[in-house]
């Protein structure tokens, strides 16, 4: 018997604001979240829901590009292929069109969680099973001031948040005010780590980097230009903070 073919493929655009002040760090300052829905139906009835969020400083695509994409190209071709095999299917859809990989994504979710339904599976033991039964995971603390900084820091806290990530990247003092103002709501076990999305050249990375010493964190988080193996081995070393 001949498992149940991709019958329908639907794409919506979907827009959620942001609560608060919503989402600044080094690259972009947003209020809304644009994200791009594929709901795929198999012959039999079962469906599978993909997202993708495409973000300006992290994609290649816009969600713009994505949406028109998935709709005039990859839905169409999705359509009579067989979900059985991830493998097949993104092939396919690579012979239709390069690059686009954040929509081909949306489209492969989907599918993966349609199949995972389908047999009444996880989708975690799809793809060879967990390998931790728990994951911790960072609380979220963007370029705002300090006085902000500690009210979402020790509103995570008290929620029993025990790790952070606090975006850096603008004028450094203004950086090392936030980072001390989360330290400060917090406790000294409380996980701080830094990121800066390139947002600082090297001399500006190692002057935060010292002043940051003092808070103890866990690591600082792409201080200058990915690409910039030297600048990241000069601040590796004369910072006392991990560089990640």
């Amino acid at each position: 018997m001949m498992a149940a073919r991709i019958k329908k493929v639907e794409v919506y655009g979907v827009e959620v604001p942001l609560v608060g002040a919503g989402f600044k760090n080094a690259y972009i300052t947003k209020t809304k979240q644009r994200s791009a829905v594929v709901r795929i139906t198999d012959e039999s009835g079962q469906v599978g829901l993909g997202n993708i969020d495409p973000s300006p400083g992290y994609s290649v695509e816009t969600i713009e590009q994505s949406l028109e994409t998935l709709a005039s190209v990859l839905a169409p071709a999705a359509l009579g292929q067989d979900p059985e095999n991830i493998h097949v299917l993104t092939a396919h859809l690579d012979a239709q069109i390069s690059q686009f990989l954040d929509a081909k994504a949306a489209i492969e979710m989907a599918a993966t969680d349609l199949l995972g339904k389908r047999h009444k599976r996880c989708v975690s033991s799809m793809l060879g099973g967990s390998f931790l039964r728990e994951v911790e995971f960072n609380a979220w603390i963007g370029i705002v001031s300090p006085e902000e900084a500690a009210t979402e820091a020790k509103r995570w806290y008290d929620a029993g948040w025990r790790s952070a990530k606090v975006k850096i990247g603008g004028d450094i003092h203004a950086d090392r005010e936030r980072v001390a103002a989360v330290r400060k709501a917090t406790s000294p076990n409380f996980k701080i780590r830094v990121d800066a999305n390139a947002g600082y050249s090297v001399e500006q990375a190692i002057a935060l980097g010292k002043m940051l010493e003092p808070y103890q964190l866990e690591l600082m988080e792409q201080p200058v230009a990915a690409h910039d193996f030297e600048g990241l081995r000069a601040v590796k070393d004369a910072v006392k903070i991990p560089i990640m």
